[in-house]
């Protein structure tokens, strides 16, 4: 009968990375905020914003921002972290926007915060291990 040898090695390692400074970047300002938003809008002229979604699109962003600021990144993120930031996402259907908005699912807890304004519907997506904040819409540029 053949023997078999097993050894075992006991020891902890510290986690890569313990920088308390990592974890209370700072978020975008309002004033960042809306300028990103504003420039996305003119941009995409065909998907009609008024001033007044845009003002409740921030104040929603900057909301679920300051819920983020003081938690600590989470699983791989806490390697290399980048500034908490905002994406603005365009889809051609509801059903390709809700698929895509929750790929990051598979590596960090999701909010998905819908946010009804005067002509279009918004999803926003908040993504807690990387403090990243995803806005998406379906656009009427895209529509086929």
């Amino acid at each position: 009968m053949a023997r078999v040898y097993t050894y075992t090695r006991t020891s902890t390692t510290e986690p890569e990375n313990n920088n308390p400074l990592v974890s209370s970047l700072t978020p975008p300002t309002r004033d960042e905020v809306v300028a990103q938003l504003e420039k996305h809008f003119s941009e995409h002229n065909k998907d009609m914003v008024t001033l007044e979604d845009i003002s409740k699109l921030a104040d929603t962003i900057i909301k679920a921002f300051d819920e983020l600021r003081d938690k600590p990144y989470g699983g791989f993120a806490k390697c290399c972290p980048e500034k908490p930031n905002l994406t603005i996402e365009m889809y051609h259907n509801a059903w390709t926007l809700s698929d895509r908005e929750r790929y990051p699912g598979d590596y960090s807890p999701l909010t998905i915060i819908p946010i009804k304004c005067s002509t279009i519907d918004f999803s926003m997506t908040v993504i807690t291990n990387t403090k990243r904040i995803s806005l998406a819409y379906v656009s009427k540029e895209r529509m086929f």
